[in-house]
This record gives C-alpha cells, sequence and structure tokens, in this order.
C-alpha cells in the first residue's frame, strides 16, 4: 500500500478498505467471504470515495491556471 498511500488512506478512512496486519488477515477475508451485506457495503464506500476523487487533477490545474493569471 506504500505506492498507492494517497487513495489507500481514503478508501479505509471511508470504510471502502481495511488495512490488517498479517495475522489479522486470514479473520478479515473469513469474515467478507461469509457476509455479503458487508462485502457489498466495502464495495460501495470504495466506489464513492474514488468517484469523490476524480477530476482532483483537473480542478487543480484549473487553480493553479487561475492563480497564474493573478
Amino acid at each position: 500500500m506504500e505506492k498507492v498511500h494517497g487513495i489507500a488512506e481514503v478508501l479505509v478512512q471511508q470504510g471502502g478498505a481495511k488495512q490488517v496486519t498479517l495475522p489479522e488477515l486470514e479473520g478479515c477475508l473469513a469474515e467478507l467471504l461469509d457476509k455479503e451485506d458487508r462485502r457489498h457495503d466495502m464495495g460501495e464506500r470504495a466506489r464513492k470515495a474514488v468517484e469523490s476523487r476524480q477530476g482532483a487533477t483537473d480542478k487543480t490545474l484549473a487553480l493553479l491556471k487561475n492563480f497564474a493569471h493573478a
């Protein structure tokens, strides 16, 4: 997760992912495989988290262009 730290942090904060240690991994996977509603909820939260970040680069560039012309 080190290479994608930014989006990983957003996903975890918004409930679209869970960061676990290696000893916790088996239990977490078992829970997700066993509970369809939990998987669905986490997937929806992940989708919303990603969608909320779409267009961030374009928005940043637009702000920088406005700042440069000021």
